[in-house]
């Protein structure tokens, strides 16, 4: 794929695979635009997202592989995505349909219909989704220190696993400075939690929604505007040594956000919001 003008074109899903494994080794893509040309559909074919997040809890010197440009969709379709069965310890943490870690990145104008997302460590076959966590349809982990924005998006007939911190459009949002989310769409979503073993006995939770896992958007804002929120159901999975029910998860606001840590002010279409307790095991 080549650049001119600072943009990529992307027409097949060969050419999106390319240009995911050049972020995956280190390219950020910073100040470039990658733009669809063509609706991709990835039925039979693999999938890579694009960027990816060393996990810290096991080893803080392994590299850090974000996505830091501007995906430009055109109101393209990327469709039928599979990220299942997959390592997700050492670089590979967080994963999402389109995006697994954005650091101060845009993603506009781009639609994601049938998408799995299952990671999980085979090496770790007592406890596999130990690290399968911030796990999102179509972003695993939005980050940074700049406003930020992602627009005119939706994701439809998803199905996302995980251990916690997981939900159809974003799994979490962290960092400073405002963003933005405007003009998005859910729908048909499933979110399944597995459980977090190494949090056992704890006062864990679900962390989990339609549309945000958590956001701990520390020293900033969260705006949400126009946003649409159809079918989604939340499961209940994990290993029955976790001690908690869905009616734990009470720092959430419904289906919006999964976890809002107080810190970090959420507006919806102006409207401030605050924690509602779950009360019911579905969405």
């Amino acid at each position: 794929v080549e650049e001119v003008d600072n943009v990529y074109t992307v027409s097949t899903p060969q050419q999106w695979n390319w240009l995911a494994a050049q972020v995956d080794t280190g390219n950020t893509f910073e100040g470039k635009t990658i733009t669809l040309a063509q609706d991709l559909d990835f039925d039979g074919i693999e999938f890579i997202s694009m960027g990816m997040e060393a996990d810290y809890m096991t080893d803080t010197s392994l590299p850090l592989h974000p996505f830091q440009g501007t995906i430009e969709g055109n109101g393209r379709t990327i469709s039928n995505l599979t990220l299942s069965d997959i390592t997700v310890t050492g670089a590979g943490k967080w994963k999402g349909a389109l995006v697994g870690y954005l650091w101060n990145g845009t993603v506009e104008n781009v639609h994601v219909i049938n998408a799995l997302i299952h990671p999980y460590e085979e090496t770790l076959p007592q406890e596999p989704y130990r690290y399968s966590y911030r796990i999102g349809g179509m972003i695993g982990f939005w980050s940074g220190d700049k406003d930020a924005a992602i627009s005119n998006v939706s994701i439809r007939n998803a199905e996302v696993h995980g251990s916690y911190a997981i939900a159809g459009l974003i799994g979490g949002i962290q960092g400073t400075g405002r963003k933005t989310i405007d003009n998005a769409a859910t729908d048909g979503i499933t979110v399944t939690n597995h459980g977090i073993p190494y949090m056992s006995g704890s006062d864990c939770y679900f962390d989990s929604a339609a549309l945000l896992g958590d956001c701990t958007n520390k020293q900033g804002e969260l705006v949400l505007t126009n946003i649409t929120i159809g079918s989604w159901a939340l499961y209940d999975q994990s290993d029955e040594s976790v001690t908690k029910t869905l009616t734990d998860q009470t720092w959430c606001h419904l289906p919006y956000v999964g976890e809002m840590d107080g810190n970090s002010p959420i507006t919806l279409d102006s409207a401030s919001l605050s924690p509602i307790p779950v009360t019911a095991t579905e969405g």
